[in-house]
């Protein structure tokens, strides 16, 4: 309002989830696509998509494909189900379909009568490899062993410490070990 930069102004105001409610009364037929998240008391037939977590409470029934961060289902849901992480199913719950999840969670007492899939997370497997190169780079350094050698001249009165380099590898130690006895 105040400000000389209008457009700065106006995305000011961080982007925030929304908590959509669907009472117990209602009846939905078609789809619904949010950013927000869902507390659903009541029933819906078609396609639910959003980016935050879902909730089907217990009196509730979800007949279609429903894809969401996070899901828990106290009550029915029949369809594809896509959970990018964690699908709780509370004790009274009742799923049947197809259904893929990061993790999965069933109480006991909870009907899943589902095929069902894990996904497996890539992103985090790339980095645990490069950790394991890392520690296995690590371990060759060790490895490296600097010789003593004797004085090839009789007349010195003091032995030298000289370290013998065939590999890259090896001058890399070397070096190393040279800054560390500074």
């Amino acid at each position: 309002m105040f400000s000389r930069n209008r457009k700065a102004s106006k995305t000011a105001y961080p982007k925030t989830k929304e908590i959509n409610i669907i009472a117990k009364s209602t009846l939905i037929k078609g789809d619904i696509i949010s950013d927000g998240y869902f507390r659903m008391d009541g029933c819906l037939e078609g396609q639910l998509q959003t980016q935050g977590s879902v909730i089907i409470g217990p009196d509730s029934t979800l007949k279609g494909v429903l894809k969401a961060l996070n899901v828990a289902i106290e009550g029915s849901f029949y369809g594809q189900l896509n959970v990018d992480e964690m699908l709780t199913l509370k004790a009274k719950s009742t799923t049947s379909g197809d259904v893929i999840v990061g993790k999965l969670s069933i109480e006991q007492g909870a009907i899943f009568n589902a095929n069902c899939i894990t996904k497996v997370k890539k992103p985090k497997e790339k980095k645990e490899e490069k950790q394991e190169e890392k520690k296995e780079e690590k371990k060759e350094e060790k490895k490296v062993v600097v010789k003593k050698l004797k004085p090839q001249k009789p007349k010195q009165k003091k032995a030298e410490k000289v370290a013998v380099v065939n590999t890259e590898e090896e001058k890399k130690a070397n070096v190393l070990i040279a800054k560390l006895s500074r």
